[in-house]
């Protein structure tokens, strides 16, 4: 017997007197292996119905707690959970390790809104701040236990970490953007309100939460310089030290200085239209009433640019590994690792993408230098 499920018929097996069938509902972020549901009934119809249910259930269904929850709180209730059962240092480790690896980076995002794009980018950030591919994963294990959780207690629906592809090609698989594309991206959606924040990521390589908690005391403008010293913190109420803790200071180049005279600009209108409007962590970046701006939203609303122009779905992470890229590309790997802000620079090599026409351009440079002494050479051995 078959049944049409997922646009292809599918073939029911017998089991114990009932019929059963097999489907997948995502993937084991570990292994990268699927992960399969049984279904079960006396009937097909019972057992499209099962699944019917199972895909198509309202809140009131579940019986799901209608408040948001953040990551930072479920994660919270996940340690009292854990509290009970393991010793009191395995907890305070626990908490460190949270605290460091997951709630500074995506502590206040609901929990409930999270997808595999939302991890990726968390894991490129990880992975940018030279985390081990083992303590990725072991973040990623605490984060997926706690989702569980948030889902056995009917909290949350949906664990976006079933649907992640394997962390290995999180990282690989990381595209740059061609200029074609640079180009389509900036004049296609020049009057985007969050285009001066790309672009200066474009620019500069600067990570989302640097360019987000860039302050205006941050920028030299006698000396033209930018010294990035802080990001914007998880719970967008504060700034803190940058990710490794290590101040960097370089030129603003031409377009990154009209980006921020733009920005300067709307503050001012800003000023002069709201009587009461405050800033009141001097940045550069803000919403209409001073107020940081998300981090979330802001990598949401990238995705979506991305495909109304159809270029790659990339992440925001794609800009700052572009700017490496071709820094690289033009021979200036150690100028790339400073302004990058990477302690070693072989954490900027990982970003590195080969772009179109490396090998060629390196064989004619290669070919013009010791092309000459070659030829003298291969000449010598041919008369001998």
């Amino acid at each position: 017997m078959k049944v049409f499920v997922e646009g292809k018929y599918r073939t029911l097996s017998k089991k114990n007197g009932s019929l059963s069938l097999k489907l997948t509902t995502g993937r084991d972020w570990r292994t990268g292996s699927q992960i399969q549901r049984e279904y079960t009934g006396k009937t097909a119809e019972e057992i499209l119905e099962d699944i019917e249910r199972s895909r198509c259930y309202s809140d009131e269904e579940l019986g799901l707690k209608k408040e948001a929850i953040t990551v930072t709180q479920l994660m919270e209730e996940w340690l009292e959970y854990k509290d009970t059962s393991v010793s009191q240092s395995r907890i305070d480790d626990l908490q460190r390790r949270i605290r460091s690896d997951i709630l500074q980076f995506i502590g206040d995002e609901e929990a409930g809104e999270l997808d595999s794009d939302d991890l990726e980018d968390w894991i490129l950030e990880l992975d940018d701040c030279n985390f081990s591919t083992r303590r990725i994963k072991l973040a990623l294990s605490f984060l997926n236990a706690a989702l569980e959780y948030g889902i056995r207690n009917k909290r949350l629906v949906t664990n976006p970490c079933r649907e992640l592809r394997k962390i290995e090609n999180v990282i690989q698989d990381q595209p740059i953007l061609n200029d074609d594309q640079i180009k389509k991206l900036l004049i296609t959606e020049k009057e985007h309100p969050y285009m001066p924040v790309y672009a200066l990521m474009l620019g500069t390589g600067m990570r989302t939460s640097e360019a987000l908690g860039l302050s205006w005391k941050q920028i030299d403008n006698c000396r033209r310089e930018i010294t990035v010293s802080q990001q914007l913190s998880a719970d967008r109420k504060s700034v803190c030290p940058t990710k490794n803790r290590r101040n960097r200071t370089f030129p603003i180049p031409d377009w990154t200085k009209r980006i921020i005279n733009i920005a300067l600009a709307r503050q001012q209108k800003l000023r002069a239209m709201i009587p009461n409007y405050v800033n009141e962590l001097d940045l550069v970046f803000s919403r209409a009433d001073g107020k940081p701006l998300s981090q979330n939203d802001i990598r949401e609303k990238f995705r979506d640019i991305m495909r109304d122009t159809s270029c790659p779905a990339v992440t925001c992470h794609a800009l700052r590994r572009t700017f490496a890229s071709f820094g690289a590309e033009m021979g200036y790997i150690m100028g790339v690792q400073h302004v990058l802000g990477h302690a070693d620079v072989s954490t900027t090599v990982k970003y590195i993408y080969p772009v179109e026409g490396d090998a060629r351009q390196l064989v004619q440079m290669m070919d013009a230098h010791y092309g000459s002494m070659l030829r003298e050479t291969m000449t010598e051995i041919t008369r001998r």
